[in-house]
């Protein structure tokens, strides 16, 4: 016969091993944690494979350069900004969950920035 609150009826409704659970979920998040690597940056790789720019302009105006260079630093990024429109806009389009979404310039921040 069972009645309310007895004995038989705690050990039932708690679980039993929840503290081994817990001690092995917590053994192996501490792995992965031990496990994982650095993440290297590969930007200067980049800039550098590809010609751009930026990592120049920002060494001459930390160096403060004159206001007669400043149209230089200007055109070199301008040239950036227009080799980096070229390739998204001929980058193919996403394919997420059936829904195409094109990887353009003109709606994001760069085209408000370029005046677009």
């Amino acid at each position: 016969m069972l009645f309310c609150g007895s004995r038989y009826d705690r050990q039932r409704s708690r679980p039993r091993n929840l503290g081994g659970v817990f001690v092995y979920w917590f053994r192996y998040a501490c792995l992965l944690m031990l496990q994982t690597k650095p993440v290297v940056d590969h930007t200067s790789e980049v800039v550098a494979a590809n010609g751009l720019s930026l990592p120049d302009v920002l060494t001459c105006l930390q160096e403060q350069v004159g206001y007669a260079q400043l149209a230089a630093l200007q055109e070199s990024l301008d040239r950036d900004y227009r080799l980096l429109t070229r390739w998204l806009s001929r980058s193919a389009k996403l394919q997420a969950g059936g829904c195409a979404l094109k990887t353009g310039t003109q709606a994001g921040p760069w085209g408000v920035l370029a005046g677009r």
